[in-house]
């Protein structure tokens, strides 16, 4: 297998991701990054034509089946004790919108919810392993995860800046895991919007998402 440096939390992320109107995630496997093209924006145009002219290399992201993500809920459900909340929660699938259900109901336990969000962090990760063996690559963890992407300095001829280890903790993945766990809920609503729910309106979603990898990945651009 290959080996390549990958943050599987922006993988994870963009894997959850149901609505495409606004984004498309693509790995590349040359650098082992997420990046993303953005509809609206000037600023991704160049980044665009090599990302076009380069398919071999860029990966598109497609949205994992929400059906997996039902089972994940399943799957944590199933290892609950038999408490009346356990049985709230898998009425909470039986009906519209399970996902937000779901969400809604364990906001009454914080300490479940919990149990949860590492529940559910460590079953993304296994999904994004797998997504990554079916390329023929095995991940490790950056080095530096504050420089601009390869896909970025190749565009914007942008040299790599070096970062210290302190500036890299305090204002890399932290900033970035922040931001995903405020927007946590957000990414719920996706997997009602694809197949188990009537349709909801997801722009305010795809926004949120937006702030999360644009958080990663900004960089001064010049004309």
């Amino acid at each position: 297998m290959k080996t390549l440096p990958v943050r599987l939390v922006d993988l994870t992320t963009a894997l959850e991701v149901h609505s495409r109107e606004l984004l498309t995630y693509y790995f590349d496997t040359q650098s082992g990054e997420v990046v993303f093209l953005s509809e609206g924006l000037e600023d991704t145009d160049k980044r665009r034509q090599i990302v076009l002219n380069n398919s071999e290399r860029f990966v598109e992201i497609e949205p994992m089946d929400s059906r997996k993500g039902f089972a994940i809920m399943e799957q944590f459900i199933a290892r609950l004790p038999s408490t009346p909340l356990r049985e709230k929660l898998q009425w909470s699938l039986e009906g519209p919108k399970p996902f937000r259900r779901f969400r809604d109901t364990l906001l009454k336990n914080l300490p479940v919810r919990d149990q949860w969000h590492e529940f559910h962090a460590e079953s993304m990760r296994k999904i994004a392993l797998e997504w990554l063996a079916n390329l023929g690559i095995e991940p490790v963890e950056p080095a530096n995860t504050e420089a601009p992407s390869l896909l970025d300095q190749e565009a914007y001829g942008i040299k790599k800046a070096e970062t210290s280890d302190s500036d890299v903790e305090v204002t890399g993945e932290q900033e970035l895991d922040e931001n995903r766990d405020d927007n946590f809920d957000d990414d719920l609503d996706e997997f009602d919007e694809e197949g188990y729910s009537e349709t909801v309106e997801l722009s305010e979603d795809e926004e949120a998402q937006l702030r999360i990898l644009w958080n990663r990945c900004r960089v001064q651009t010049s004309t």
